[in-house]
């Protein structure tokens, strides 16, 4: 009975154990760091129930952490006067200056592969 138990255990363990939370990055502006530059903020795991990332940006200051919301959160980013909030799934997915720049850096790959096809 006792090996049983033991064995029940540890398959629980090996399941919710080996569970690992969302990292995202976070930096709070006005702490002494410019956090619009990515390599002043630190990976941090999230708590439970935190589902997403956010980035918010307030004229020059930026905001990154995790962020509590509904699983069905809708993603991306909105403008509400001067302040743009963004909210992405995905380890450490607050990490981008914009998707613009993200835009950008795979398409000019791509259009020199498409160019480099047709030639």
């Amino acid at each position: 009975m006792k090996l049983l138990v033991l064995s029940s255990l540890l398959v629980i363990f090996a399941i919710f154990g080996s569970v690992e939370s969302l990292q995202c990055y976070t930096c709070i502006s006005g702490t002494g760091r410019d956090c619009t530059d990515i390599s002043q903020a630190e990976a941090s795991e999230c708590r439970a129930g935190e589902l997403h990332c956010t980035k918010i940006v307030l004229g020059n200051d930026v905001t990154r952490a995790c962020f509590t919301g509904r699983k069905s959160q809708e993603t991306g980013c909105k403008q509400n006067g001067g302040t743009i909030s963004c909210v992405c799934e995905g380890d450490l997915c607050n990490g981008a200056t914009s998707m613009k720049a993200i835009s950008l850096a795979l398409s000019i790959p791509l259009a020199l592969l498409v160019a480099a096809l047709l030639h």
